[in-house]
């Protein structure tokens, strides 16, 4: 990317709520927030609900950098469906322990990532 590339950018408010899908197209879920680090001015998280085959009274926290977004309205979830059954979610309610950068710890080394705080 050059200094004259144009900057990819996206309103928060119009990405929550977009269905979020596998990288078949198959549905998963939808994207239900996206959590700010106001300290270090970054995107910590995407929150995503999946329906039917994974907790569905949960939240999943991932590093936002399993998704992409197409030119619609659709999220793309760079993660097996396997691995989004495991994967660790937070009860409604429990956004408390997004703080937490133990936790935090836990759910970028499950995706495979280094935290952008270390």
């Amino acid at each position: 990317m050059t200094a004259a590339s144009p900057l990819r950018l996206a309103s928060v408010a119009d990405l929550i709520g977009r269905p979020a899908c596998d990288g078949g197209g198959e549905p998963l879920g939808r994207v239900e927030d996206l959590v700010v680090d106001l300290d270090a001015d970054r995107l910590a998280y995407a929150l995503l609900s999946f329906g039917g085959f994974v907790r569905a009274d949960r939240l999943f926290a991932m590093p936002v950098r399993l998704l992409s977004v197409d030119a619609g309205d659709t999220v793309t979830v760079r993660v097996d469906r396997t691995m989004l059954k495991n994967a660790p979610a937070i009860a409604p309610g429990g956004r408390a322990i997004l703080a937490d950068r133990r936790w935090g710890l836990k759910v970028y080394s499950y995706f495979g990532y280094t935290p952008y705080w270390e």
